[in-house]
């Protein structure tokens, strides 16, 4: 039952392993510290997650199911005139998503650089849907694609990347902060740029990246 003293106290376990996973890292956050967060016997972690591992990933899981797309801004992409106006579309979308998870893109950062490759099958449920359904968006605009020689799901982790890099990088390496307007005209930008370059048909002596060490 969803409102049992069980699934609350999991539920508070949870929220803990989530916060501290999301701001020291997996090695950064003991099982300890999570219990004294969420106000639990450490003991009482162990009876819903028998493996520390375990607990990082429900934390994990639990962001990503989290991932809503607003239905206008879906509308916005199904109505989009233009190839522009579509990648525009597009990278507000992603945009709105990755603004809203701030702790999942951490867990990620985390979890790429603590686990490697260790944990395919959690982000093929998740981050593999959802390139899938942003490719096959892209690819109603055969403009965008087919002068392309690269799977299109790059270009939708570099919209990603770009974002996550703007917001979490940015003030680090730049010494400010980028208001959430300021943000979003940079996303603008960059969808710009992106449109140019994935329009432009490849003159015929040029070859693709990824065959340049065949030649």
């Amino acid at each position: 039952m969803p409102n049992s003293e069980p699934s609350r106290l999991q539920q508070r376990i949870l929220d803990a392993a989530t916060d501290l996973f999301s701001n020291l890292g997996y090695h950064g956050a003991s099982t300890r510290d999570i219990a004294r967060v969420a106000e639990v016997n450490e003991t009482s972690i162990y009876r819903y997650y028998p493996r520390k591992r375990d607990l990082f990933l429900a934390a994990l899981d639990a962001e990503f199911s989290k991932v809503r797309l607003r239905a206008d801004l879906i509308s916005t992409l199904s109505s989009a005139p233009d190839a522009r106006s579509a990648m525009r579309a597009l990278i507000q979308v992603i945009m709105e998503a990755v603004m809203q998870q701030h702790a999942l893109v951490r867990l990620v950062h985390f979890s790429v650089l603590e686990f490697g490759d260790d944990l395919h099958d959690l982000y093929g449920r998740h981050v593999s849907q959802l390139l899938r359904a942003a490719s096959e968006y892209l690819s109603r605009w055969p403009e965008l694609v087919e002068t392309q020689r690269f799977d299109t799901r790059i270009t939708i982790l570099a919209f990603i990347a770009t974002l996550v890099a703007l917001r979490d990088f940015y003030p680090v390496l730049a010494g400010d902060h980028l208001s959430e307007e300021a943000l979003e005209r940079a996303a603008c930008t960059c969808a710009e740029l992106w449109h140019a370059a994935l329009s432009r048909s490849p003159a015929a002596h040029e070859k693709p990246l990824g065959t340049l060490a065949q030649a």
